[in-house]
């Protein structure tokens, strides 16, 4: 759960997981310090926060330790709270956008012979 200017008030053991990090320390850095897409995931915040819809997207997580880019599919809800809050939700759809672009390029493999 995050707030208004993307600092995180409440995290899971998934979220703990999904960023490599601790409550604590997920809770010193603003969202946007975890992404590489920092500005389409405020983009995102801004929309939900004007329309109190719900807004999805795929943005690419920050991996210092590796070279390879993650994926993460991101929701974001506006949460009924005393403040304005934002529920959202990850989830890692790395492993299925691969499968994806070994299947494309399996087919035009084929398609080529």
């Amino acid at each position: 759960m995050v707030n208004d200017a993307l600092e995180i008030v409440a995290a899971n053991a998934a979220a703990e997981n999904l960023l490599r990090a601790g409550r604590s320390t997920l809770k010193r850095y603003p969202l946007s310090h975890w992404f590489l897409d920092a500005d389409l995931l405020q983009q995102e915040l801004e929309l939900a926060s004007k329309s109190s819809a719900t807004y999805a997207g795929i943005i690419r997580l920050r991996e210092e330790s590796s070279r390879e880019v993650q994926y993460v599919d991101v929701r974001i809800a506006p949460y009924g709270g005393g403040q304005q809050q934002f529920l959202i939700e990850f989830t890692d759809v790395t492993s299925r956008r691969r499968i994806n672009r070994d299947h494309t390029l399996l087919s035009q493999h084929d398609a080529g012979r």
